[in-house]
């Protein structure tokens, strides 16, 4: 029976663009960073008001970098103001200032030199670059190293640990697609002294899932570069392990890394002789579940041996393996190379497994100790050591393409002394992406030589928490790599090392969309959290414990770097749910209608409902027939839970549910709460599951 006719018509605004994202529902425990909400030793002058952030501690200005006992130093990004700003600190907290004001359509900062960075400029709204750039620090002058290939794009670049090579990934689009699928991908490696002269090392044509492409992953001691196999849009990666000479010859498979040996890109140790990984033991009594092929094999869901290879012989060694459901994450060596620190946790059931700490694996020995300082919090991202020393931070919701990894933001960095077991913090209060951590001679003011003129001209002011973001740009690289359906994919923005919170997710979620919209009664700063069960994964605008925008009565909203948004479009992970017993059946050609008459009962208006419509039409899967229904809003309200301040007079919240079908059946027509009148500040907010 089609019940179209239960609800009352009413018409929405023109169609705009709506940014896809995803919600996921499942039941996830998801560790919370703790955030210490200090900020940097240096503080600086007042700066001009901002209704974002409080007014900084006055300092005395300096004309130049004092000495510091230091004997490392911090090199970070921020996307500020409309540019990619390169920042540096000792591990001290002393000198912290700017180094470097880029454009802001780069990417992929390496350090070459003390005074010298490399990236990838002239980036696109793929993200991809024309261009390999190097700037000096100390003249401000840029220079490029190597353009892409004609119509290729350069996506990434991998350099050797002797700073001399540098590979190149470089991928075409098919004409009129948007996704990596059915395009070309070369590698290149470039001498840094003869730029003229691209070694190419492969060319490959129409990559897909079935016919996967290779990309560099890094140089050896041995003058060769390794390179992973990635099926894009579903064939997943982790595929095989190549590598080839820097010349370009002798391109080979590793010995013992095919696909289902290895779960993580393989991290090579300090001096390069060296990798360590996490291996799948396919005999393990207990493991995540898994899909038998594709993005989330057996392999990738379940990294449950931690293992090294030494590069000279490939000769493979298990450190740990898969007893009593124990898993691995995040391995990094210790500089003194006889040490790996590793994350540990144990499978629960199927969908679940339980962080159980962060510790050190003695190579020597065979002594494993657990790092204690670290035993209360949830897993910390381990970023580099030195010494006794790990750097470590609090993954914020978005990745940032500032560093020479696609990685996590953090809106905290913490130094742990592994010997020790102290903790402290060396950077918070801002949303920042890791660049690397370099040795410094002790008294040298950084590790870098710097202009003093950038010096001088930025110590004043370069600490403002006014603008501190990094480009949002997860959509788009998991789309065109890794979603099937032009989405970001759900591993992406679980992250690469949350094995459980991803196997709970592939297993009982479903994704969708939710914007929030802003009504105040006048300029208002509002601050918006969510609270459990719901968990943030992926948004347009930086979470960093809760949004902050400045929210105007037209609905317009000014975030932190002066860009205008309509409303806030994020993605979420909650509690399960079951299917309504009540909703309305609609066939294909009445969707549209159905869906905007049904956004009209709810309650929402204007924009709201040509977003509602626009996504729903375009993102359901393809059916004959669709069951529609939607929570009640005290359901919706304890599935996700916003707590807004100030309080709305007035909220609207529904989460829906879609499920499609292949012929009508008979039920009872939904149900719906009388309409909210608009008063005072209003906020509204639609997401939804669809049930495949």
């Amino acid at each position: 029976m089609n019940n179209t006719q239960e609800l009352t018509s009413a018409k929405g605004n023109t169609l705009s663009s709506l940014r896809v994202l995803i919600v996921i529902f499942a039941v996830l425990a998801l560790g919370g960073g703790t955030f210490y909400g200090l900020t940097t030793r240096s503080q600086v002058p007042t700066p001009p008001t901002s209704p974002f952030i409080p007014s900084p501690t006055k300092a005395v200005r300096t004309s130049s970098l004092a000495p510091s006992a230091s004997t490392a130093t911090l090199v970070y990004g921020v996307w500020e103001e409309g540019k990619s700003t390169v920042k540096a600190v000792n591990a001290d907290g002393s000198n912290n200032v700017t180094i470097a004001k880029l454009p802001s359509n780069i990417k992929d900062v390496n350090i070459i030199s003390d005074r010298e960075l490399l990236y990838i400029a002239d980036t696109d709204n793929r993200d991809h670059g024309k261009k390999v750039n190097i700037y000096n620090l100390v003249t401000g002058q840029t220079s490029t190293l190597f353009e892409a290939s004609t119509g290729f794009g350069i996506d990434d670049i991998v350099l050797s640990g002797d700073k001399k090579w540098v590979a190149s990934w470089e991928v075409k689009f098919a004409a009129g697609a948007n996704i990596l699928s059915g395009g070309d991908s070369r590698v290149y490696i470039t001498n840094i002294n003869t730029p003229q002269n691209k070694i190419p090392i492969v060319d490959e044509q129409n990559v897909s899932a079935s016919n996967p492409l290779r990309y560099p992953l890094f140089f050896d001691a041995f003058g060769r570069l390794f390179l992973d196999t990635f099926g894009p849009n579903g064939g997943g990666w982790n595929l095989g392990l190549w590598m080839v000479n820097a010349d370009g010859t002798s391109l080979s498979p590793v010995p013992g890394m095919t696909d289902g040996a290895y779960s993580i890109d393989p991290i090579p140790s300090p001096d390069g002789t060296k990798i360590v990984f996490t291996g799948y033991d396919p005999t393990a009594a207990i493991q995540l579940a898994s899909q038998t092929s594709g993005v989330f094999r057996p392999s990738i869901a379940n990294p449950n041996l931690l293992q090294i290879m030494d590069l000279s012989n490939f000769t493979k060694t298990t450190l740990l393996g898969s007893n009593d459901g124990a898993q691995y994450a995040n391995p990094v060596w210790l500089d003194t190379q006889q040490r790996i620190v590793f994350q540990k946790f144990k499978v629960v059931d199927s969908q679940t497994s339980k962080y159980e700490g962060t510790y050190i694996y003695d190579l020597t020995s065979g002594e494993i100790t657990q790092i204690a300082s670290l035993a209360d919090k949830s897993p910390l991202e381990i970023l580099k050591s030195k010494g006794n020393s790990l750097l470590a931070g609090n993954p914020a919701q978005n990745t940032g393409n500032l560093g020479n990894n696609y990685l996590s933001s953090f809106v905290n960095l913490f130094l742990t002394d592994v010997n020790t077991n102290t903790i402290s913090s060396l950077i918070s209060g801002q949303t920042l992406q890791y660049i690397d951590y370099l040795d410094k001679t002790t008294g040298k003011p950084l590790a870098l030589e710097v202009s003093s003129a950038t010096v001088q001209s930025t110590l004043a002011y370069s600490l403002q928490l006014k603008s501190f973001e990094i480009k949002p740009i997860e959509a788009v690289r998991g789309t065109q790599q890794n979603d099937k359906a032009g989405l970001p994919r759900c591993r992406d923005l679980l992250g690469m090392d949350k094995k459980s919170e991803w196997a709970a997710a592939q297993k009982a979620g479903k994704c969708s969309d939710s914007p929030l919209y802003l009504y105040p009664e006048k300029e208002t700063l509002v601050i918006v959290k969510v609270k459990p069960p719901a968990h943030i994964l992926y948004s347009e605008l930086v979470y960093s414990d809760g949004w902050q925008v400045l929210a105007k009565p037209s609905g317009q909203m000014i975030t932190h770097d002066g860009r205008q948004l309509n409303k806030i479009s994020y993605t979420y992970l909650t509690s399960p749910v079951t299917q309504p017993k009540s909703g309305l059946v609609v066939n294909k050609k009445e969707l549209k209608d159905s869906l905007e008459i049904y956004a009209t009962r709810l309650g929402f208006s204007g924009q709201e409902i040509t977003d509602f419509v626009s996504f729903w039409s375009q993102n359901l899967p393809d059916s004959p027939y669709y069951f529609i229904s939607h929570f009640s809003q005290e359901e919706s309200r304890s599935l996700l839970p916003l707590e807004i301040n100030p309080k709305p007079d007035t909220l609207i919240q529904t989460v829906m549910y879609f499920k499609p079908l292949q012929e009508s059946i008979n039920l009872s027509p939904p149900s719906f709460a009388e309409i909210p009148q608009r008063q005072g500040f209003v906020a509204a907010d639609w997401s939804g599951i669809v049930e495949e």
